[in-house]
């Protein structure tokens, strides 16, 4: 059996050349998946994120609606706008809360 005498500096160049390559390969192979990931999704986020817009400008409206008819109740202005304050509060909090679930769900991969 032929034993191969290395010297301390060329094992520690090939263990970083050995670690080296296995950080490439594996960055290439998560960078692979984002991928992947990102064009099969990638389309419906974007169509997601150019709702928002109209979605945004829907509940401004119902909000004003909502103030409207609370102060056609006779309801003063000042507690019309703490009326408005609260709900939106809690809408706020519930998805703040569902967020913070989704968050922290399980994925496949």
């Amino acid at each position: 059996m032929a034993t191969e005498n290395k010297s301390i500096g060329g094992v520690l160049v090939e263990i970083f050349d050995s670690a080296l390559s296995l950080v490439k390969i594996e960055s290439r192979s998560f960078i692979g998946k984002i991928s992947n990931i990102i064009k099969a999704k990638g389309l419906g986020v974007v169509l997601l994120l150019a709702a928002l817009g109209p979605i945004g400008v829907a509940v401004v409206f119902l909000l004003i609606g909502f103030y409207q008819v609370l102060i056609a109740l006779q309801l003063p202005d000042w507690g019309a706008s703490f009326v408005m304050f609260a709900v939106s509060l809690l809408v706020a909090g519930i998805l703040a809360f569902i967020g913070i679930k989704r968050l922290g769900a399980k994925t496949d991969g």
